[in-house]
């Protein structure tokens, strides 16, 4: 036995490090699988800041998701406009997104020829059912120097999702319309 290991000392020397490295290799891998995406939220209540998790529900949190939502699809002047739309997908269904990716082009274009400038001031949310909620809005709009300025109610229809890191809060919007 001694005259094997002088002999194949370092071919054995070689295995064992083969050997481990490969059983480092598959520790690694196992540990990354069983490894869970942690999404963190901290949200405003009324007084204070809390992290928000999947098993408490804050009944602000809707009316903050319609805030944000309104406030990235709604405010915006050339160069901010792909990137708020984009981030504001990430707060739709797929299928709404689809269905709104090309009115979105459309729109993109014409704020580029017209340098327009938009922004939003929400005016008040109302519950109409368990998952529809209509938003006041009075809208400033900037076109080749005029400022017009309107008020207008959106509609939207939320569902329940879980949170990643694309979209943090425990919904997603179904439906919106514009009145």
């Amino acid at each position: 036995m001694k005259q094997l290991w002088i002999i194949y000392k370092n071919e054995m020397v070689f295995l064992l490090f083969i050997g481990g490295l490969f059983l480092w290799g598959t520790v690694a891998t196992a540990l990354a699988f069983m490894n869970r995406e942690n999404v963190v939220l901290i949200g405003k209540t009324q007084n204070s800041y809390q992290l928000i998790d999947e098993e408490k529900k804050d009944p602000l949190e809707v009316e903050n998701f319609i805030r944000h939502f309104i406030a990235l699809t709604l405010n915006f002047d050339e160069e901010s406009y792909k990137r708020h739309i984009s981030l504001s997908g990430d707060l739709m269904t797929k299928s709404l997104w689809k269905k709104k990716k090309p009115e979105f082009k459309e729109m993109m274009n014409f704020i580029k020829e017209f340098k327009v400038i938009q922004s939003s001031e929400l005016l008040g949310i109302k519950k109409i059912k368990s998952n529809k909620y209509e938003a006041k809005i009075r809208s400033y709009l900037y076109k080749k120097g005029v400022l017009k300025e309107k008020n207008k109610f959106i509609l939207l229809s939320l569902t329940g999702n879980k949170r990643s890191y694309a979209n943090p809060w425990r919904y997603s919007v179904t439906n919106v319309e514009v009145k």
